[in-house]
């Protein structure tokens, strides 16, 4: 059952792909626990969390971008342009839409690749990829129908960016709220949030590369007028501390204060701690 979707949005370098993997490792449970479902999507137009995650660990080749290519929203959108007949959902019988249904759940349940996050965490990515916002409705409605099914198989789904077309989708998976947003921002962030950017619960707020440094103005703002609610700092960190227990621990200390279930993170934090 899908628990939580984190949505973690930001200007590029602001650190979310790092911080997508360290929530991953706070929600992992404890040994002999059942294993916690997880969905990685990339919604970077850099990819590059996808970049990350596949050097090394997919063929011999430059860091796997064909196979995120191939793992990708972007691929399947045009297969379903192509080939749409075989998907439409209206306008057909019920047994040629049972067909359609069944059909739309397979490219689904074949998109993502299965990722070893540190050696020992299976992860499942899907990556967006140039994926345009303005697809014809019959298009859409298939995407939505297959996209919102496809989440519900996960226990938590973390997205790594901002996209105009899924962010909808994400605030409808579920009938209760269960999207939470975290904007990263350095303390220097000039754009906060997204143009005309929609969302149930107000945004939390990390800074990353934190000095002790006085925000920005705008950031300032944001903070003062809610548009969003400021959870914590993070220190300065790089690609290669993504595995280290100190921060995971810190991140999961801004964790707290959103509200998402946090049931398996206390598990973790306390295998991090002892």
């Amino acid at each position: 059952m899908l628990q939580a979707i984190v949505e973690l949005i930001g200007p590029a370098g602001s650190g979310k792909s790092i911080l997508s993997q360290l929530l991953v490792k706070t929600i992992q449970p404890v040994c002999g626990e059942k294993p916690i479902n997880v969905l990685l999507i990339d919604a970077c137009i850099d990819q590059g969390l996808s970049y990350q995650l596949m050097t090394g660990q997919l063929l011999n080749t430059d860091p796997g971008q064909s196979m995120a290519d191939e793992a990708s929203l972007t691929r399947l959108v045009q297969h379903l342009i192509e080939n749409e007949a075989r998907y439409r959902l209206k306008g057909n019988g019920p047994i040629q839409r049972q067909e359609a249904q069944q059909a739309i759940d397979w490219e689904f349940s074949n998109l993502p690749l299965t990722i070893a996050l540190d050696g020992e965490t299976d992860v499942d990515l899907l990556t967006v990829g140039l994926l345009t916002e303005h697809l014809p409705k019959p298009i859409l409605d298939i995407l939505r129908y297959g996209f919102t099914r496809f989440l519900n198989t996960y226990d938590y789904v973390v997205v790594d960016g901002y996209h105009p077309l899924i962010h909808p989708m994400l605030l409808a998976v579920s009938e209760a709220p269960i999207l939470n947003t975290l904007v990263i921002s350095h303390p220097s962030g000039k754009d906060i949030l997204p143009t005309n950017f929609q969302n149930v619960k107000t945004p939390a707020l990390v800074i990353t590369q934190f000095r002790g440094e006085p925000f920005s103005q705008a950031l300032q703002a944001a903070i003062e007028q809610q548009e969003v609610k400021l959870v914590g700092k993070m220190p300065v960190f790089a690609i290669e501390d993504v595995l280290s227990p100190s921060l995971v621990t810190q991140f999961y200390d801004c964790l707290r204060f959103i509200d998402m279930p946090l049931t398996h993170t206390q598990m973790a934090k306390s295998r991090i701690s002892s």
